[in-house]
């Protein structure tokens, strides 16, 4: 069987997402950025009557974390977290990650993608839902028709980043950490088309967008 995923807005800081996913066949999941009205992720799990067996974090901005002790307490899960975002979780059950490992759930597995540039401990999670879709929750490094705030000595690592991201299969379902666009959720495909930040073929013309200016390399 192939995952399934919840999204929900827990509003906190800005319009943040946090996420659930989960095996049909064993019934346990992970929680992905505990923010905000965390009690909403909570009642979810309660209904699907899931066991959390973990908690990913796509970075460790304080807006995308800011329920992650009330997250350890409630489900005494490990907490998967970029090795360059390891000093923000001072929690003895952390789990260093890096990108292109991959982590068991249930009988599947989640990828992890190192995407910085946002922030060093950035990655998005990349995985195979129902229907053989592919999935990718990709936190504050690609938004719906926009992408993470950066700076001067950042971008570099932002714009790899996000031709990475480009290369994944057109069909993939993008699910970001924010509620910023017009949809919650859309196409890879739709947003090659739609963000301005995908349309750029030159790190001059990246850079343009982002920043409003040209940085030399």
């Amino acid at each position: 069987m192939s995952l399934r995923f919840e999204q929900i807005q827990v509003g906190g800081f800005d319009k943040n997402f946090s996420y659930i996913i989960y095996c049909d066949d064993t019934h346990e999941a992970f929680v992905v950025d505990p923010a905000g009205e965390f009690e909403l992720v909570v009642r979810k799990i309660s209904t699907l009557r899931l066991e959390v067996v973990g908690i990913l974090l796509t970075h460790t901005h304080a807006d995308h974390i800011d329920a992650l002790q009330s997250a350890i307490e409630e489900f005494q899960s490990p907490v998967f977290v970029h090795n360059a975002g390891a000093c923000a979780v001072s929690v003895d059950a952390a789990q260093l990650i890096t990108g292109g490992i991959e982590i068991e759930l249930g009988n599947q597995v989640i990828t992890v993608l190192h995407t910085p540039g946002h922030s060093e401990d950035s990655v998005c999670f990349s995985f195979t839902a129902v229907d053989n879709q592919p999935v990718l929750i990709s936190g504050d490094t690609l938004f719906i028709d926009g992408c993470g705030r950066t700076n001067d000595h950042m971008i570099t690592d932002l714009y790899d980043s996000i031709q990475s991201l480009k290369q994944l299969p057109s069909e993939t379902v993008v699910l970001p950490g924010h509620n910023y666009g017009p949809v919650p959720s859309d196409t890879l495909a739709h947003q090659l088309r739609s963000n301005r930040f995908l349309l750029p073929v030159t790190f001059a013309g990246f850079c343009a967008e982002r920043l409003g200016y040209t940085v030399d390399t």
